[in-house]
């Protein structure tokens, strides 16, 4: 996982006056998986996509602005969808960049084995983690913050 993330998380705890104790209590996300986040670039965690929500939720942004590179200050924020519209818009954008080709030819990027690629066609995945995330938004070219 990047840093960026950890860094976009970390400046939210502090301007919203969280430390890691008192998040966990927020999100009801265990003190351990918030320190595994804070703690990534030692770390292999791969969050899943309702870590990733809740956390973003607690924090009062968006997706995209908790996974962005920009920093948190200078975005404009929008309106916090429901997860399972985040996973709609992940499985669109997925298929459209999909559309002629065979699932097969997605499976190259590190994160999508044959069968997760199959999840997501079939929209039976709805909890995919992290490096699923990214490399979807590599094939799809669509940035995720």
């Amino acid at each position: 996982m990047k840093d960026h993330i950890k860094i976009n998380i970390q400046r939210l705890m502090s301007q919203k006056g969280l430390n890691s104790v008192s998040l966990s209590k927020k999100s009801q996300i265990s003190r351990q998986t918030i320190s595994k986040i804070l703690d990534m670039s030692s770390t292999n965690y791969n969050p899943n996509f309702s870590t990733i929500y809740t956390l973003a939720q607690t924090l009062g942004v968006t997706i995209p602005t908790l996974l962005s590179r920009v920093e948190i200050s200078d975005m404009e924020e929008k309106e916090i969808l429901p997860k399972e519209e985040y996973i709609d818009i992940l499985n669109g954008n997925f298929k459209k960049a999909l559309q002629g080709k065979k699932q097969k030819s997605a499976s190259v990027e590190p994160g999508l084995s044959e069968s997760v690629i199959s999840k997501l066609w079939n929209n039976i995945n709805s909890n995919p983690n992290f490096t699923t995330i990214e490399s979807i938004s590599e094939i799809t070219g669509i940035d995720i913050g």
